[in-house]
């Protein structure tokens, strides 16, 4: 049993869903390992970590259908480092009972590497058909910028986890944590799923997610038990997590003011990572003074202290004082690709928000914090 392949296309497959899939460390032996199925055509390769699994499809020249299950590692390491056009895949069974293949470069150059038992690789798999489409770039964006605002440390299930809610025509991706939250609202279409859903996914999920290539359309079919994602002829399975979401998930987006501040994103960014150099863990304040928008930053006890004023177009916003967490503003501004934005501001006890001025889909919400004078 052998197979074909160049050795290029054949080692960037196996080095992403082994990259996927190594977000996490794992005690259990299989899932340190990748899963080969073999046809005349194609390899199948997939790899899990017991949570989320990728799948992707290789070309290959054989003459034989068979698998093999081998470390991941191991096999990506070997193939990364070797610089030849073309290599060669031979499966031996042992009569012990196992299995080892030979990775071959031509005459000279053989690498034996022990399998483990394919037929105990447990697959996660998704029934059902579509629920809807959506364009990848934006749930790779949209789920990447959620599971920057969870907080693992948390123990309440909607902090630690992202969520989805699925409506009519969009998808909202909704990241929690106590000093800084987001929702993504993405289009939607071909909405086959005319009851709508909630389900949560772990970070690390989103984190193995995100580090795939995808590109184009993606076809994602959603379940009370796993969530797959379809696209560049690669599918992204994951189970979801249970646990309770809170009713008021969406009002407390209502809660913010609707005065803000129009400001230019890198300048606000650039302010921000100086100005929290001089406050003790991220400190900083927000001032509205006489209409004009101040950012400010001490440690009393030392005598350090930043001032800066911010050009900015203010609709609005009348004099106030907020205290707030630098580090979580300056990551949230991090993840907008866009030249202005809308910072809104009321008080001292009340969450200001961050929405670009071309995508209002976008929002980010931050708590104001309390801290010793």
């Amino acid at each position: 049993m052998k197979l074909k392949a160049d050795r290029q296309e054949f080692s960037n497959v196996v080095s992403m869903v082994a990259t996927a899939t190594s977000k996490r460390t794992s005690t259990i032996p299989l899932y340190n390992n990748l899963l080969f199925e073999v046809n005349k055509d194609s390899c199948v390769i997939t790899g899990t970590d017991g949570e989320s699994q990728v799948t992707a499809r290789v070309k290959v020249d054989s003459k034989d259908e068979f698998a093999f299950c081998v470390p991941k590692e191991l096999v990506a390491g070997t193939l990364r480092t070797l610089d030849s056009d073309e290599i060669g895949i031979v499966k031996r069974e042992h009569d012990s009972g196992g299995h080892s293949i030979n990775l071959m470069v031509g005459r000279k150059k053989h690498y034996n590497i022990v399998g483990d038992n394919y037929e105990a690789f447990s697959k996660l798999d998704v029934e059902g058909e579509k629920s809807f489409s959506v364009n990848a770039d934006s749930m790779i964006n949209a789920l990447s910028s959620a599971a920057s605002a969870c907080d693992p440390s948390d123990l309440r299930a909607f902090m630690m986890n992202v969520i989805l809610k699925l409506e009519k025509d969009v998808i909202k991706i909704i990241g929690f944590s106590n000093h800084i939250s987001t929702k993504q609202i993405i289009d939607i279409v071909d909405n086959d799923d005319p009851i709508g859903r909630d389900v949560m996914v772990t970070k690390a999920t989103c984190d193995c997610f995100c580090s795939i290539p995808f590109k184009g359309s993606m076809d994602v079919y959603i379940t009370d038990k796993n969530i797959k994602l379809v696209c560049s002829g690669i599918e992204f399975v994951s189970r979801v997590v249970d646990g309770r979401m809170p009713n008021q998930i969406d009002t407390i987006w209502n809660t913010c003011p609707e005065e803000y501040f129009i400001v230019d994103t890198q300048s606000l960014k650039r302010s921000m990572q100086i100005v929290r150099l001089y406050g003790m863990e991220g400190a900083a304040y927000f001032i509205v003074k006489e209409g004009k928008l101040f950012l400010m930053s001490e440690t009393k006890e030392i005598g350090h202290r930043a001032d800066e004023s911010i050009n900015a177009e203010n609709h609005g916003v009348e004099d106030t004082e907020v205290h707030f967490n630098s580090m979580f503003l300056i990551s949230s501004l991090s993840k907008m690709n866009y030249d202005k934005v809308r910072l809104f501001l009321k008080g001292p006890r009340i969450n200001g928000k961050i929405t670009p001025v071309d995508n209002e889909n976008e929002l980010w919400m931050f708590a104001p914090i309390a801290f010793s004078s």
